[in-house]
């Protein structure tokens, strides 16, 4: 997968994932990793394109924009990808889901999901 392509620098480079629940409505995992992160300007093009019709820019091109847009469409403008940059140090990705009782709120309004 091309998004651990930045990896690459020399030495330990770690990814590490954890899970909590933030307040009664959401769930957040995050991704992170020990690499040199995105070019500002790079993350930032992604970041700002994602709404854009073209299929080929922004974050489709790591396969992310997929991701994003379907955690929106699943579970309201939200929720979806985060991203925080810190150019030499890694990034993060946090992923924000509804809790169990949020969903569950949620889809009963919808009548069921």
């Amino acid at each position: 997968m091309r998004f651990f392509t930045g990896l690459a620098k020399k030495g330990v480079n770690h990814i590490i994932v954890s899970g909590k629940e933030s307040g009664d409505d959401r769930v957040e995992l995050e991704v992170s990793d020990t690499g040199p992160g995105i070019d500002p300007v790079k993350l930032s093009a992604m970041m700002t394109e994602e709404e854009t019709p073209n299929p080929h820019k922004g974050l489709n091109n790591l396969g992310l924009r997929n991701v994003h847009e379907r955690l929106r469409m699943t579970f309201g403008p939200a929720y979806g990808l985060h991203f925080h940059n810190e150019p030499e140090e890694g990034l993060t990705v946090t992923i924000q889901l509804p809790s169990e009782k949020a969903w569950a709120h949620e889809s009963g309004r919808r009548g069921g999901a």
